[in-house]
């Protein structure tokens, strides 16, 4: 088994939850460092953090639909892969604080819901997903 955590911490403004900044990082084993990738990266650690981003884009654009309007996550993910690299679980927490403290009934659920249906999850089909969401 390979395993492949990153952390992120963002930041939006706007009712659209438009991203300010976001800061990857990736653990390799022994200490984390700032995720940077370029045509020279390995492909499945873009496709990991393809993985990443495509959960928080759905955070952003879902919550602003439920009148959730985020001012910053921190949020952790990890990728298990079995040795011949087809993803096995993927494990993502996202903790995000809104910019009033206000929470739509249901806005979580409705957020995660459509979160498990991103693109790449939707992808992931073999994979066990564990995905959550705090607002607060």
């Amino acid at each position: 088994m390979k395993s492949f955590p990153m952390r992120m911490q963002a930041t939006f403004a706007g009712d659209d939850n438009a991203v300010q900044d976001v800061q990857v990082e990736r653990f390799d084993g022994t200490s984390w460092s700032p995720l940077a990738l370029s045509e020279k990266s390995p492909g499945f650690r873009i496709f990991t953090y393809s993985a990443f981003a495509c959960l928080l884009v759905h955070l952003r654009m879902v919550g602003a639909e439920c009148g959730v309007k985020l001012q910053d996550t921190t949020a952790t993910f990890e990728l298990v892969a079995a040795e011949d690299w087809v993803v096995e679980s993927v494990t993502a927490h996202f903790d995000a604080r809104t910019r009033d403290g206000l929470v739509p009934d249901g806005a979580v659920a409705t957020i995660v819901a459509r979160m498990e249906r991103c693109p790449v999850a939707r992808n992931l089909d073999r994979a066990r997903l564990a995905l959550s969401v705090t607002l607060t």
